[in-house]
């Protein structure tokens, strides 16, 4: 699906976490991973200016696909973790930091499971999501992460991609609070695993019909 406001694209390339955005010349990723692909490299996107990680895990943060969707000049930032999966430098990122590459703007924000166990597999000093601020909208990519207090000052976001898997990040129930929190125009449901995206569409058209959802499959299309 492709999402376009103003001359601003956002295009999923996988059913996980991998999505593309562009505006103008220039091209960013956020989790290129082929892990759940049917065909593992055959994705319809674009070499990258920049690429965004939000964390080590594979299905988020692929040697291989990085390799792939990387020019020579491409800049890559990532929680420092990711630095050492993909045996490379990359642009350390933490919450709060930011990052500019022409047109397009990034700040790191929090993402993290809560509770002891579950903060062992997405810690706060492990994972980041992204605001990434382009053609006068901004785009939230939550990463891996449960439904937390900083959602609600992110500031004005027009498009939110939110996990609802339950298994290590939020699940259906809570991503609704999330989105409600956020107060997003569009919605995205991601890292869908084994969670149906229409019952969290269902869910949201209940509790917050003001907010339009938007199911995407890798490949589809929408204009906004």
């Amino acid at each position: 699906m492709v999402i376009r406001v103003m001359s601003v694209t956002i295009k999923r390339l996988s059913d996980q976490s991998w999505f593309e955005i562009k505006a103008g010349d220039r091209v960013a990723h956020i989790d290129p991973a082929y892990v759940r692909m049917a065909k593992r490299g055959a994705v319809p996107g674009d070499q990258a200016d920049l690429i965004l990680l939000t964390h080590a895990h594979m299905d988020h943060c692929d040697r291989r696909a990085v390799g792939d969707f990387c020019r020579d000049n491409t800049t890559i930032a990532g929680p420092s973790s990711c630095a050492r999966t993909l045996r490379r430098n990359i642009h350390t990122m933490s919450p709060g930091d930011e990052i500019a590459m022409g047109e397009i703007r990034v700040r790191a924000v929090a993402a993290y499971n809560q509770g002891f166990i579950r903060h062992l597999l997405h810690g706060k000093d492990a994972c980041v999501g992204y605001l990434v601020t382009v053609g006068g909208m901004t785009i939230y990519h939550a990463g891996d992460t449960d439904f937390i207090p900083e959602m609600s000052s992110l500031g004005p976001v027009d498009v939110a991609l939110l996990p609802v898997s339950g298994l290590v990040t939020m699940n259906i129930e809570d991503a609704v609070k999330a989105a409600i929190a956020i107060g997003p125009k569009v919605v995205v449901p991601m890292h869908q695993n084994r969670a149906n995206p229409t019952r969290f569409r269902e869910k949201m058209i209940s509790a917050a019909p003001g907010i339009k959802v938007v199911l995407m499959k890798a490949g589809d299309e929408l204009t906004v």
